[in-house]
């Protein structure tokens, strides 16, 4: 029946857009060392929800402004609550509207609700983020899963990015490419190679491009995961859904190109300026070296070693009385003679000008050291004795 046929297509939905979604997930956390193992049950403490939102904004979650600090390890039920109420504060401050979402439905494991969380931090962090969107839109936590009909316009950041795919895919037009949305227009594979190839020429091979739009997507996504680093969004299953069902996948084909632009765009061009700079660095070195030959660099002539035998006690002292006793030059012993001083009559104009005496009052003076305490009260009460008058001696 239709009813079976919607909940199956709606199951499958559901179970690519969680694998995808992990896989995100993971991409993200992986310099922390913490990952997603279920998209149901590893959201339940709220220490992973929390160091997600930490990677994606590089901002600190929690803390004062949030009324407390999270709990990196909670003990019971309202601790993993207070954990995940500091994260959806994060999310509020932000200025992203929660709806239909609360602290006991992502404890308690609500797929489809966690779901919504994690696409509502996708579309915030990853899409709007990299299309310079402050703030984004209307969230829509509540239509995942629904169908086509009831789902929202895309936000402004899926605006652009899609306007960009365009830009990029013009010149392929006569290769077949026309971007008009994230679903059926990537549906075949060659969008997202014209993406890459447009950006790096050498990396895709369009010609290796059939009429096979499972073995094209298997393709370029393996191109990308080699060049790129960037996870197989897509298994077998999720990309035979994306070419019978491209609408329904619609939000992982664009969570796919937002990574893929990151990527071509950002991390790609950053990478091979550095490494443009390692090898220019390179050369010059090289260059260096070149140029200053060992044939150019004197050779070192060591000293002879010393010994004792070469010269007698009579020779040394012979030796040190030439070259130290006779300094002022009058042919004496010089032995009690003062070492001469530096003149000084080149500082005395500096001395006596105003700027130095300004310096020198504006020093501040050493405070005189006060004696004991005790030491005062017994110099007092010695003052006090000599004060007072002595009785006559008879």
């Amino acid at each position: 029946s239709q009813g079976a046929m919607a909940s199956s297509l709606v199951a499958r939905m559901e179970r690519t857009q969680s694998r995808a979604f992990q896989k995100w997930v993971n991409y993200r956390l992986a310099p922390t060392g913490h990952l997603c193992k279920d998209m149901s049950t590893s959201w339940r403490d709220g220490t992973l929800l929390i160091r997600l939102l930490k990677m994606v904004s590089d901002r600190k979650v929690g803390g004062k402004k949030f009324r407390f600090k999270h709990r990196k390890k909670p003990k019971n039920e309202f601790e993993c609550m207070d954990n995940i109420q500091i994260a959806l504060n994060f999310l509020e401050a932000k200025g992203v509207k929660m709806v239909n979402i609360g602290a006991g439905d992502i404890y308690h494991g609500h797929k489809k609700i966690t779901l919504g969380l994690i696409w509502t931090i996708i579309r915030v962090f990853q899409i709007d983020a990299h299309e310079g969107i402050a703030e984004s839109g209307e969230d829509d936590v509540e239509h995942v899963g629904a169908p086509h009909a009831a789902r929202p316009k895309p936000s402004s950041g899926a605006q652009r990015l899609l306007q960009w795919c365009q830009g990029v895919v013009k010149p392929y037009a006569g290769f077949g490419v026309k971007v008009r949305d994230f679903g059926r227009s990537f549906s075949d594979g060659r969008a997202l190679a014209a993406l890459i190839h447009a950006h790096v020429p050498e990396m895709v091979d369009l010609n290796l491009l059939g009429d096979d739009a499972r073995d094209n997507l298997s393709y370029i996504m393996t191109v990308a995961t080699a060049n790129l680093g960037m996870p197989a969004m897509l298994d077998e299953e999720d990309i035979d859904l994306l070419v019978t069902d491209p609408d329904s996948v619609s939000k992982v084909v664009q969570l796919y190109v937002a990574m893929l632009k990151e990527q071509l765009t950002e991390v790609l061009p950053a990478k091979m300026e550095a490494a443009s700079l390692a090898e220019t660095g390179q050369k010059v070195f090289q260059g260096a070296m070149n140029d200053h030959t060992v044939a150019d660099t004197p050779a070192y002539d060591p000293p002879p070693p010393y010994s004792s035998e070469d010269e007698d006690e009579d020779e040394i002292e012979d030796n040190y009385d030439d070259n130290y006793d006779d300094d002022n030059g009058d042919g004496g012993d010089d032995d009690d003679a003062p070492m001469p001083r530096p003149p000084v009559a080149n500082v005395a104009p500096f001395v006596q000008q105003p700027q130095y005496a300004q310096v020198q009052s504006a020093r501040p003076q050493p405070p005189v050291p006060k004696a004991p305490v005790r030491v005062r009260a017994t110099a007092r009460a010695i003052t006090r004795a000599a004060a007072r008058p002595r009785p006559a001696v008879q």
